[in-house]
């Protein structure tokens, strides 16, 4: 065999026909712990919400990462990214989709399957299928951070219902506190119930997590609202 090209995991000389080193493929068809530095790096801007950068690095894993590497972890790492990053739905579920080929009995791709059929069911419906779906997902996984933030933005959004939306968001961000646009759909839930300190952390999370652009600077705004206050501008 002609190796050619390096194994993404360990950096050891491969060839086109292997993709992977012929260690690392024994030791990935008995383990799926294993992941590139490349893929550690994503779930590490995914973890600290750092959206911004994680989209382009997922997109440019998904197009050079293929074969045995397209693992259902990495999928559904990239699913949650594009999740966040309001990506096309026909992505997410086109990757979806392949997890589900991959494991059709794995249950957080279920979940997420259910959760992008509910978000597509609630756009034409205040009161539809697609809540009942959410809800259904939240029993079995009460901590499902983004089928509680879809249904508490819907709730927040399309029902003006302030009482439902609240714990829900709120389990949101326990659950993922580098998610920006529930915190933000938070911060203005709590501005309308005039809890003024509430949304006041609130905000200054979206600018934690927003730290550039003119974003921020909308959320700094809404902060010196809230607060009473007027920031001063930087010479």
């Amino acid at each position: 065999m002609s190796f050619t090209i390096v194994c993404e995991c360990c950096g050891a000389p491969s060839g086109p026909s292997v993709g992977l080193c012929p260690f690392c493929k024994s030791v990935m068809s008995g383990s799926t712990s294993m992941e590139s530095p490349t893929v550690t790096s994503l779930r590490k801007l995914f973890a600290e919400g750092k959206i911004e950068a994680a989209l382009p690095l997922a997109t440019q894993l998904l197009a050079s990462v293929q074969g045995e590497l397209r693992e259902v972890r990495f999928l559904m790492l990239c699913v949650q990214v594009l999740f966040e990053a309001e990506a096309p739905t026909s992505k997410i579920n086109a990757l979806l989709s392949e997890a589900f080929l991959r494991s059709p009995e794995d249950q957080t791709v279920l979940e997420y399957m259910a959760v992008m059929d509910a978000k597509a069911k609630l756009k034409y419906e205040v009161d539809s299928i697609g809540e009942k779906i959410l809800r259904d997902v939240l029993v079995r996984q009460p901590r499902h951070a983004h089928a509680a933030f879809l249904l508490g933005s819907h709730f927040f959004w399309a029902k003006q219902d302030h009482h439902g939306a609240g714990p829900l968001l709120e389990l949101c961000v326990r659950e993922r506190p580098g998610f920006l646009r529930a915190w933000a759909c938070l911060g203005a839930l709590y501005e309308q119930q005039d809890r003024k300190n509430l949304a006041a952390a609130a905000y200054r999370k979206c600018a934690e997590l927003e730290p550039t652009g003119s974003m921020r600077s909308f959320f700094l705004e809404r902060l010196d609202t809230v607060t009473g206050q007027r920031r001063k501008v930087a010479s």
